[in-house]
């Protein structure tokens, strides 16, 4: 609730009750089959402004061996752009280029504050990306790769497989 207003009233002197700012019933809390595609794309729109819908989302409600609930978007993400001007390359860095300063500080930002990190499809032995990992604080870190990698024994869930075989087993 909106905090340190004044009462507000009506044009009869009733006082209206304080509206919620934040839903009180979040769509990550609620079961997966209670939700509808609709909510879904609402809460992507609204949540990340962005007016297109995600190519693909998933809904995770997980309560072995980590007890989590959350969901996952995926944007679309056009590789070229069109504009007035011509095109434009893409917002995309491609191996072996490197990444700006201001874009590493908000990858750092936001690894350490996360509540879960998860991981995927990474060896973590390209820097900077790699050492990226070390800022994150939270207790719900989840590796998923083939392969071992040099942080295995951080993981708090570890799955030694591919992502198409994790990504085939959930159900939305």
């Amino acid at each position: 609730y909106l905090e340190g207003g004044e009462e507000k009233k009506d044009k009869d002197g009733n006082v209206i009750p304080p509206e919620p700012i934040n839903d009180i019933s979040p769509l990550w809390q609620k079961n997966p089959s209670d939700c509808t595609d609709e909510e879904y794309k609402e809460f992507y729109n609204k949540v990340f402004t962005d007016f297109r819908e995600p190519l693909f989302y998933i809904h995770i409600n997980a309560d072995y061996p980590l007890n989590f609930k959350g969901m996952l978007y995926f944007p679309k993400i056009n590789t070229n752009m069109d504009t007035l001007e011509g095109q434009i390359k893409p917002d995309v860095v491609l191996y072996e280029e490197g990444l700006d300063q201001q874009t590493l500080d908000d990858a750092v930002f936001y690894i350490s504050h996360a509540d879960m990190l998860i991981i995927g499809g990474t060896s973590l032995a390209v820097y900077p990306a790699a050492g990226l990992i070390n800022y994150y604080r939270g207790n719900k870190l989840v590796l998923i790769n083939k392969s071992a990698t040099p942080v295995d024994n951080k993981a708090d869930l570890l799955l030694q497989c591919g992502l198409g075989e994790v990504f085939s087993q959930i159900k939305c």
